[in-house]
């Protein structure tokens, strides 16, 4: 008998052992779920509407025509006669992010025209570079230019992390660019109503 009462004593020990670690880890799991769903509910609506402005930013897809109708638009109210626009070279910088070159042909009424211009470019969505910019004065006076901008896209994340990971805060680095970069101007689109056949 108390052979017996060692072996179900002993038994009953580990699976209560088991259990109680069980319980342990189910706790802290909840915690962590709770903390999350807590700071979730603490997020203010303006994110979700920066979201928006940082994928247009830096799309998931080749951003060249956002950029050309940027470039149409920037021209059109700095007075300058955009010529001649191209999409040049597509390629990939690395795994993640890729990038297009653009150039535009322009005439321009004066220097400041082209500062106010470039100031636009490089404010507004998606992201661009400056490559190069070429202003010449032909025979008959008119200022001419070339500019050369490259443009950027990249993969959107296809895995969010684990239930049980706790959140990373962002750095105020990581705020203040994400800040910035919602404050670009964005592309104006157009949405068309369906019409009747």
């Amino acid at each position: 008998v108390v052979v017996l009462f060692v072996i179900i004593l002993n038994n009953g020990y580990s699976q209560i052992k088991t259990q109680l670690s069980s319980l342990k880890t189910t706790r802290e799991a909840e915690n962590l779920l709770e903390d999350k769903l807590e700071k979730l509910r603490e997020v203010s609506p303006g994110v979700i509407d920066n979201s928006t402005s940082v994928i247009i930013a830096l799309p998931e897809k080749n951003s060249g025509i956002l950029m050309v109708s940027q470039m149409r638009l920037f021209s059109n109210n700095n007075s300058i006669s955009l010529n001649k626009v191209e999409l040049k070279d597509s390629s990939k910088i690395n795994d993640q992010l890729a990038k297009m070159q653009l150039s535009g042909e322009f005439e321009i009424p004066d220097y400041l025209s082209v500062v106010n211009f470039l100031k636009s470019m490089m404010s507004s969505a998606p992201i661009s570079t400056l490559d190069g910019l070429t202003i010449k004065l032909n025979q008959a006076g008119i200022l001419k230019g070339e500019v050369k901008i490259s443009v950027y896209w990249a993969n959107l994340p296809t895995q969010l992390p684990p239930l049980t990971e706790p959140f990373k805060e962002l750095t105020t680095e990581e705020q203040d660019l994400l800040n910035k970069v919602a404050n670009f101007t964005q592309p104006e689109f157009t949405i068309l109503p369906p019409t009747s056949p």
